[in-house]
């Protein structure tokens, strides 16, 4: 299942000026509801951006006030600090995380310094493909313990065939 996350539930608009409900905000939609998250930010994006530039409004070019600034401010530090709880749950709960070019530097901002194997830059198809293969995996689990041997083939798998060889052993006794 796809879940779609935005600042708002309003959604997004595409590039293409489409708009996409989104079924959560970055409150509620919070990222250990998930199994794998894929952060797809903008190349504008503003989880990161300052009022600078923001400071003329209106027809007329109005200056804002400093108090308006102050609320600017407030509300850009606010959304930045959701989307850091979003991104370092994700890596601090091992999940799988594909992410955009744009989104890079606020992962790199929000406290990901090294993007490790359980982190997928998307860059083309093959990417996707890759980010669903490893999503199978269900965590990252090398990020918790760097060290970690795993085995190759899946827990249900060895589950099984340590149930057969109990069961063997069990009728050969």
């Amino acid at each position: 299942m796809i879940v779609i996350i935005a600042e708002s539930v309003d959604g997004i608009t595409l590039s293409d000026g489409k708009t996409i409900q989104a079924d959560f905000n970055i409150d509620a939609g919070t990222s250990v509801l998930f199994d794998a998250v894929v952060l797809l930010f903008a190349s504008n994006n503003t989880a990161t951006a300052s009022s600078e530039g923001e400071a003329e409004e209106g027809a007329g070019k109005r200056k804002k006030s400093a108090k308006q600034e102050a609320k600017a401010d407030l509300l850009l530090t606010k959304k930045a600090f959701r989307v850091r709880d979003f991104i370092m749950d994700a890596f601090s709960h091992n999940k799988f995380i594909a992410y955009t070019e744009a989104a890079q530097p606020i992962m790199f901002q929000h406290g990901i310094q090294q993007a490790d194997a359980g982190c997928v830059a998307l860059r083309s198809g093959t990417d996707v493909v890759l980010f669903l293969q490893e999503c199978g995996k269900l965590r990252f689990w090398k990020r918790e313990m760097p060290g970690l041997q795993l085995p190759e083939e899946p827990m249900s798998q060895q589950a099984t065939a340590s149930q057969q060889a109990t069961e063997s052993q069990q009728a050969t006794e």
